[in-house]
């Protein structure tokens, strides 16, 4: 007898992996209401620097900010580079942001 090329467990670890990666994607696209976040709360600002990018401002955070981080608008994604890395690629607030990723 030929055993099959996809067993039922193995497609049923498929489809749960799957289920799981697909609610979180469309959670991870899905903007999100502004809030109010301490920077510290999201790494030390030493180590990373987190850009919010918003549907319309672009970059709406500057990097190493230690005060309370309000975009004023829903965020579309942060952005986490080493610290110090957009001074260095010279990323500042209201940057615009290409992917293919935002075109839906």
């Amino acid at each position: 007898m030929t055993r099959p090329a996809f067993s039922l467990r193995a497609a049923t670890t498929l489809c749960a992996f799957l289920l799981t990666f697909s609610l979180g994607l469309a959670a991870a696209l899905a903007p999100p209401p502004a809030r109010a976040q301490p920077a510290a709360e999201a790494a030390p600002p030493a180590q990373l620097d987190a850009l919010e990018i918003a549907t319309r401002k672009g970059v709406v955070v500057p990097p190493f900010s230690e005060r309370t981080i309000s975009s004023g608008e829903p965020v579309r994604a942060v952005l986490e580079l080493n610290g110090g890395a957009a001074q260095r690629l010279g990323i500042a607030p209201g940057d615009r942001v290409s992917t293919s990723l935002f075109k839906r």
